[in-house]
Formats: structure tokens, C-alpha cells, sequence
């Protein structure tokens, strides 16, 4: 048992840095831009590159003087999966509305880049398309850390579903935020009519008053200490009082303060 909760709580720890990196790197995002440029549209409706500093060939690898002045020049660095995407919506940028889009390229050395380009169009009087001014942000880290945290909340889900007994986290209000499939079961046989919309419901939705209060108080005990408790719960079922050997423990922040109770419980009834 213990050995279950130290494993779900490196998954934990794991997601929590994982996060923490994701919002450095976003942090960083917001401030900054790797490279700037300027198209203007020709009569045939061809982006021609005016303008593009310098910045653009330590993050593509391409030289600037191979894209100015040359019609679409996106072909030569754009993945082909998102030319098409990236191409339709700088010819559909509504006049004087920054707009935001992501993309990959294929950078010379042959890596993909994913960037997120921030464009303006401006447009003649008639109405037609004049200019697309914009800045571009190099943004594969950020994709990286993303693909992290996806790949460990796979692991910590995958964990929770084969766990032999119930897996669940609160939010600070006692509200269920997640329920593996045991306990879910369990919640069916106490009070079916409440179990198949238990997000969002605290023990007292679920189990009797006196049954609630006693695991409600055990929670505020813990997340007031911050400090994880092994503790035996009784809750009641068709066949008789059940008592679980439940495991819970903070969830926290990056400054340590619980934002959330998680827990793995064990049925020992037929231990006694």
C-alpha cells in the first residue's frame, strides 16, 4: 500500500514540475518575439516577403536573402502538413486585427520547429489586401513540455484505472474532481440514483451524514497538517459496514500550499 501511494505520489510531483515548466516557458512566451516580418500582396494575390531580420536564420536556418523578395517563399521552410493551413489564413486575416496562429517548419538542418506567428493585415481602400506585418516566437519548448505533462497524465491515469481498490482527488471543498472505476462501483451500490453524476458532489451526496462528516473531518485533518495519513474508513454497502485502508495526501502548488486531497484506499473487510 505504501508502496502504491509513494509511486502515485512521484507521478504527482512529477505532473507538478511538469506544469511549473509550462508556465515558466509561457511566462517567457509573453514577453519576447524571435523574429519579425513584412509581406505585401501582389495582384495575383502572391505574399511577396519585403522584410525579414536577421533573427529568422538562428531559429530556421535558412538565410533571409533566399526568401526576400520572392514569391510564397512559406513552401520553402513551412511542414507541407501546415502550409495549406497557414497559407488559407494569411489570405482570410481580417484588415487591422492581429491574429494568432501555430505551425511547424522544417528547419534546413532537417528538426521540426513548431512557432507561433502573431500577423496584421492591412488592406487598400478598396478593401484588398495590402500588407501582413507580424513577429514570429519559437515555441517548441513549450510543445516539449506539453507533450510531457500529456504523457504523464496518461501514466497517472493508467496507474489509477488498474489500481486493485478506489483512487480519487478532492478539491478543497471536499467536491470530487476524479473517481477511478472501483470506487465509482462502490458509490452505485451505496446510492445509485446519485452515482452517475458523482463529479462535482461532495461525501455527503454520496454516503450517509454520519459516514460523510466522519470522512470529511479525516480530509480537513490532512490538508491542514499537509501532511499525508494512512487511516481506516468505514462506509456501508448491501453486504454489511466495509472498512477501507485509505492512504491520502495533499496536493500542492509550486509554494507547497494544498490545492487538492488525493487518496488510495484498500477494502481489508475480509482481513479482519
Amino acid at each position: 500500500m505504501r508502496n502504491r501511494v509513494t509511486q502515485l505520489e512521484e507521478i504527482e510531483i512529477e505532473r507538478q514540475q511538469t506544469e511549473a515548466a509550462l508556465r515558466e516557458s509561457e511566462a517567457r512566451q509573453r514577453v519576447s518575439f524571435d523574429y519579425a516580418f513584412s509581406f505585401h500582396v501582389d495582384d495575383q494575390g502572391n505574399l511577396i516577403l519585403d522584410w525579414l531580420t536577421e533573427s529568422f536564420t538562428r531559429i530556421t536556418g535558412y538565410a533571409t536573402e533566399t526568401l526576400i523578395g520572392k514569391p510564397n517563399p512559406l513552401q520553402q521552410y513551412i511542414h507541407p502538413d501546415d502550409l495549406a493551413q497557414v497559407t488559407q489564413t494569411l489570405q482570410s486575416l481580417p484588415p487591422e486585427q492581429p491574429t494568432e496562429y501555430e505551425f511547424r517548419i522544417v528547419a534546413q538542418d532537417g528538426s521540426i520547429k513548431w512557432l507561433r506567428s502573431r500577423t496584421c493585415a492591412h488592406a487598400r481602400q478598396d478593401g484588398q489586401p495590402l500588407r501582413i506585418d507580424g513577429a514570429t516566437l519559437d515555441i517548441t519548448e513549450r510543445k516539449h513540455i506539453e507533450e510531457a505533462l500529456q504523457q504523464t497524465e496518461e501514466r497517472l491515469s493508467l496507474f489509477l484505472h488498474h489500481l486493485p481498490g478506489v483512487a480519487f482527488i478532492k478539491d478543497l471543498e471536499g467536491h470530487y474532481l476524479y473517481a477511478n472505476e472501483t470506487l465509482v462501483h462502490l458509490w452505485k451500490t451505496v446510492s445509485p440514483d446519485k452515482a452517475l453524476g458523482w463529479r462535482g458532489q461532495t461525501d455527503l451526496d454520496l454516503f450517509p451524514p454520519d459516514v460523510a462528516e466522519q470522512i470529511r473531518t479525516n480530509d480537513q485533518r490532512i490538508l491542514s497538517s499537509g501532511q499525508s495519513e494512512q487511516l481506516t474508513e468505514t462506509v456501508p454497502s448491501p453486504d454489511g459496514p466495509q472498512e477501507w485502508l485509505v492512504s491520502k495526501f495533499p496536493i500542492v502548488d509550486p509554494w507547497g500550499i494544498p490545492v487538492m486531497l488525493g487518496g488510495i484506499g484498500i477494502d481489508v473487510t475480509k482481513r479482519r
